[in-house]
Order: C-alpha cells, then sequence, then structure tokens
C-alpha cells in the first residue's frame, strides 16, 4: 500500500470539511476518522470534529448523530420511498429480515412493483428490487443493533 502523495493536500481537504460543517462533510470527517491510520491526520480529523461541535453547541457524539444519514428510516424500522405514483415501504420483518412492500396508485398492496413502474423506473425498481439501496443497508445495521442489545 502506498502513502499519502501530499500530506498538504490532505490536511487541507480535512481542513476544509471542518469548516464546511454540514452534515455531509461532518460524516465524511467521522468516515475518515474511522480509515485513517496516520497519527497526525488521525489528530487534525478530532481536532476539525471538535471544532465544528463547539460551533454547533454540541458535543463530537452529538454532532455524528444528527449528521450520521438515516435514509427516511423511521423509529419503527421503516422507511418509505415513492417511484413514480407507487410506494415502496422497507421495513424490518419480525425474523429480522428486510422486507419490501409496495402499493400501487390506489394504494392498495401490491406483491411486487407494477410493469409499468419497472419499465418507468428500471433503476430504482431494481435497487429495491435487489436490496442494495442504501436504506437496506442501515435496516441491516438497525437489525444487527437490535439482536445484539435487545435479544
Amino acid at each position: 500500500m502506498m502513502g499519502a502523495v501530499s500530506q498538504k493536500v490532505g490536511f487541507a481537504c480535512v481542513q476544509a470539511l471542518g469548516e464546511m460543517g454540514s452534515n455531509e462533510a461532518i460524516s465524511q470527517l467521522a468516515r475518515l476518522r474511522t480509515k485513517v491510520k496516520y497519527t497526525v491526520a488521525l489528530r487534525l480529523i478530532e481536532k476539525c470534529l471538535r471544532e465544528a461541535a463547539e460551533r454547533s453547541g454540541l458535543t463530537v457524539d452529538q454532532l455524528e448523530d444528527v449528521a450520521a444519514p438515516s435514509y427516511a428510516i423511521d423509529a419503527e424500522g421503516k422507511a418509505e420511498i415513492a417511484v413514480g405514483d407507487c410506494d415502496a415501504t422497507i421495513h424490518l420483518c419480525g425474523d429480522g429480515e428486510v422486507g419490501i412492500m409496495w402499493r400501487n396508485a390506489e394504494g392498495r398492496p401490491v406483491k411486487t412493483a407494477p410493469s409499468y413502474i419497472k419499465a418507468a423506473f428500471p433503476k430504482e425498481a431494481g435497487v429495491l428490487r435487489s436490496g442494495t439501496s442504501p436504506t437496506f443497508a442501515v435496516a441491516d445495521m438497525f437489525r444487527l443493533f437490535c439482536n445484539e442489545f435487545y435479544c
């Protein structure tokens, strides 16, 4: 594995993320903190996170919680995604699996996405069908969290 090509550029990028202060920037800093091994860079990332937390009046942990993407999953472990005039609800089933339920334009439950939705929105329907949506990943993490702490 190769080391840093330019430490100055890397440090400038970390500082720029810290100055942005947006949720996306904070979540990227938190992600970098778990990936970076170089101690000088880790100290800079920690410093930027602390400064961003001070600016917002929160602790670093609270700031990371606020910045973490939820992908519209509610407290019940459900996320509703509109695809065309239909809705797909991603939810955690009783057996711990992640399921998807479709509702057609009239609001009635259907087994799969209607064919006209699959034709008009092939990418979205395919992602939901294959389970590769970021929402599925968050639902899986939620399931693992529940199993670890409540089972």
